[in-house]
């Protein structure tokens, strides 16, 4: 069997920057390499083909917002921590129709966007009307003259994976970040149930969406992933946690729905608020998605508190807008 040679390659992770790593395997016509510096995976050429100004289907956002902070983990997660700091403004990177957006503005927060899509546009204008909105990418971050300079709050949601450099979109939100400032968001969890269950119960990223494969998603994360990629952007202060198995309302094997775990599932959701955190942490170390909380300048360990905090209040159903009875 013919084995590859890389090493004439200037093959390097877009994660950390490292040169170290194996080949994984042949994917939807990219090479997958598993970094030996963060544990994470990227494909390689590290150059994405999805085409983001595909017109979307129309979503009804008052549908959307009623279920995102019922069954959205990530939206759910990043309210709570933004309903327990200090106000101010707001910067959404990776926009998409305006969901999270919509919730930092009831919240108090002064909104900002940036969506690299320009089909976004029209739709996110008409969601949030009172947001600024401008079409950019992290990677490239130019932004209007007229917006703020820095920003108390940046977030990036289901965001760093589809980028072809996260790495330069985390230098430049770090340094648009003002003193003490928040970079919040969320990524897939490469440790999920799909992938310790070799993949026969669900995945949450639909085929019809691409898969969690490139090009749809061009990097892959696990929790020490996130940790030496924060650190490399010169964060000392950041909570990182993961979840939201517990949030899946139907799980499916084999392509079809399983009563019995998504009745599981659904029970343990429900009774949450009376099951030891550590146990659910247990359980969730196998969601969805990792949740990070990062602080510039902040004093390291300051954010282990407020995130144990946050997590006590998701778990609890403590979170803003959350109406009783949601959790049927």
């Amino acid at each position: 069997m013919k084995t590859e040679n890389f090493s004439k390659f200037n093959i390097i992770c877009p994660i950390c920057n490292s040169a170290k790593h194996r080949f994984r395997k042949n994917i939807s016509g990219y090479k997958l390499f598993g970094c030996l510096g963060c544990n994470g995976e990227f494909s390689w050429p590290v150059k994405s083909s999805m085409d983001y100004d595909q017109p979307e289907e129309k979503r009804d956002f008052a549908k959307v917002l009623e279920k995102s902070l019922r069954r959205t983990f990530t939206y759910a997660s990043l309210a709570t921590f933004l309903n327990l700091i200090k106000k101010g403004a707001i910067l959404d990177v990776g926009a998409g129709p305006g969901t999270f957006i919509y919730h930092a503005h009831r919240l108090g927060f002064d909104t900002y966007a940036i969506d690299l899509s320009e089909s976004s546009l029209a739709e996110f204008s008409q969601n949030c009307p009172f947001s600024k909105f401008h079409i950019s990418s992290g990677e490239k971050f130019d932004m209007p003259k007229e917006w703020p300079d820095v920003f108390n709050v940046i977030s990036a949601l289901d965001v760093l994976e589809h980028a072809e450099n996260p790495l330069i979109a985390g230098q430049n939100i770090y340094n648009r970040l003002a003193d003490n400032g928040y970079f919040i968001g969320s990524l897939p969890n490469r440790n999920r149930y799909y992938y310790k269950l070799f993949k026969v119960i669900d995945d949450f990223v639909l085929k019809n969406c691409g898969g969690d494969n490139p090009p749809y998603h061009m990097t892959f994360w696990r929790k020490r992933t996130v940790k030496v990629f924060l650190e490399s952007l010169g964060f000392t202060d950041y909570y990182i946690f993961s979840g939201g198995l517990a949030w899946r309302k139907n799980i499916s094997i084999g392509g079809r729905r399983s009563a019995v775990l998504s009745a599981l599932v659904n029970k343990f959701y429900r009774n949450t608020s009376k099951i030891p955190l550590p146990v659910i942490n247990f359980i969730e170390q196998f969601g969805t998605h990792l949740m990070f909380l990062a602080r510039k300048e902040g004093v390291k360990g300051d954010l282990q508190k407020i995130g144990r905090i946050v997590e006590k209040k998701l778990y609890n159903k403590e979170i803003p807008f959350f109406i009783d009875g949601d959790i049927e």
